[in-house]
């Protein structure tokens, strides 16, 4: 929508276009709690500053990549009603828990 568009470029400008996951280029705004049929009209979820993510196309594709390794059921809505945790997405989280620790925390942000 027109409204997405504005709201997408908004939130790149607002982080300088650099991905908040490794600090490359972002093209893409992702939402951390994804949208599905019954959010995709609550504007706390769909345009919320809060619910948005600047990242660049590998960090966007790893997200959704995790996502689907993790052996998530969607229910018809979109709603993941089931996890099976899968050995590659247990390292991936072992391995992103092992990076945040490296990074101090900012205190502006």
């Amino acid at each position: 929508s027109r409204k997405w568009r504005k709201i997408r470029k908004l939130y790149l400008e607002s982080q300088n276009y650099i991905c908040e996951r490794c600090g490359q280029v972002a093209t893409i705004v992702h939402h951390k709690k994804y949208l599905t049929a019954d959010n995709v009209t609550d504007n706390d979820i769909a345009y919320n500053f809060d619910n948005l993510e600047a990242l660049c196309q590998d960090c966007h594709n790893l997200e959704h990549d995790h996502f689907l390794q993790t052996g998530a059921v969607f229910s018809s809505s979109g709603d993941v009603v089931n996890v099976r945790p899968t050995k590659a997405s247990q390292e991936y989280s072992a391995a992103r828990i092992a990076i945040k620790n490296l990074i101090p925390p900012t205190s502006c942000r």
